[in-house]
This record gives C-alpha cells, structure tokens and sequence, in this order.
C-alpha cells in the first residue's frame, strides 16, 4: 500500500506543473638568391593569407554569436508578450499587432520568425515539448540513473522555468491539446517501465491510475 501512494504521489508531482618546404631543392650558386626570395614571398603571402581567413572566421563566428542572442531575445520577447495577452483574451482575438507592440519590437520582425500567431503558439508549444522529452528520456532511459527523488527535482525546476508559459498555455483561454502532449510524455513507455517497477502496481492498472492522478492535478 505505502509502494502504491508513494508512486501515485511521484506521478502527481510529475503533473503538477550536443616535411620541409626546402627538400629536394637543387642548389646553385648563381641562382640561390633568385630561387629563396620568391620562397620567402611565397611563405609571407600565405601566412597573411591564413591570419586573415582565421580573422574572418572569427568574425564570422561572433556575428553568429550576435545575431543568436537577437533571436533568443526576441523569441523571448514574444513568448511574454504572448503570456500577457492569453491572460486577457482568447487566441483568436490575439492579433500581430498587438502582440509586436506588447513585445515591443515591430510587425516586420515578428514575421522573420512566425508566419502568424498560431505559429508562434505552435513553435513555443513545440520547443517546451522537445525539452520535457529530452528530460523524461534522460532519466527512463538509464536505468542507473533512475533516481525518483532527483528526478522530481527536475521536473519542479523545469516546470518552475517555464511557468508562466505553460499556466498561459494550458489555462481557460490556451490550447488543451498542449496538456494532452506533456501527459503524453510522462505516459511514455520508459517511464511506466520505471513506475511498475518500483511501485508494484499491476500493468492493467496503470492507465487508469495514471489519468485519475493526472486529471486530479489539473
């Protein structure tokens, strides 16, 4: 019984929300210092040549850098904007506009990212999910590391990073299909796997458990 409240709780709080240049040269006298002086012009020319490709390149690799940290900040930008506004109003009733003047950034660079604002729903819906599973697999798939109590702790602090936007998504005025997806997650095979396990409840069970606990959290 106590195995059985025990994995009723973790499944509560789961809810609960990568050679030598010079060799082989013949030396002649007479025309040694024709033959070295084009040499050392030769050697000159290349390293020049490569001190200013490596510039280049590093140049290039700190624009990306910057031109990165633009995009996360607007993405980020957007993503608040969008918490706002769902706490007012229904997705429908969200125009562009109204999210680039809340973001503060302009309608032209809201369309360098999302085609519209259900894109932008979709694209964030989507980044959340991708990172929920990548920590659910992280944890079911390495049974050495499977560690109930830290492995709540990871799922708090995710949750607690992505809060406001997962109540905004998941509340009267979001998209109910995102629950369904981060239940979805939780109920993949490796994790049940995991719960039998160390719970002792029986296989036919688990569903039924499972959506008791879940739906009671939300």
């Amino acid at each position: 019984m106590k195995k059985k409240i025990v994995a009723a709780f973790c499944l509560a709080m789961v809810m609960t929300v990568g050679g030598c240049s010079g060799a082989g040269t013949a030396a002649q006298p007479e025309s040694s210092e024709s033959q070295t002086q084009p040499a050392s012009v030769s050697e000159s020319s290349s390293s020049s040549d490569a001190s200013e490709e490596n510039s280049t390149q590093k140049g290039t690799v700190m624009e990306t850098k910057t031109v990165d940290r633009r995009i996360r900040k607007t993405k980020r930008q957007l993503r608040a904007a969008l918490v706002k506004l769902i706490a007012q109003k229904s997705v429908q009733e969200i125009t562009v506009k109204e999210l680039a003047d809340t973001a503060d950034i302009n309608r032209g660079t809201f369309y360098i990212h999302y085609r519209d604002v259900y894109h932008l729903i979709e694209q964030t819906e989507q980044d959340i999910l991708e990172e929920f599973q990548q920590l659910v697999r992280t944890w079911t798939e390495n049974p050495q590391k499977r560690n109930s109590y830290r492995f709540l702790i990871e799922i708090f602090s995710f949750f607690a990073d992505n809060s406001e936007i997962c109540i905004a998504l998941i509340g009267k005025n979001g998209d109910i299909r995102f629950l369904e997806q981060l239940k979805d997650v939780v109920k993949s095979p490796g994790f049940r796997e995991w719960i039998l396990a160390e719970s002792g409840i029986q296989p036919q069970d688990f569903a039924y458990c499972y959506e008791f606990i879940a739906s009671g959290c939300v």
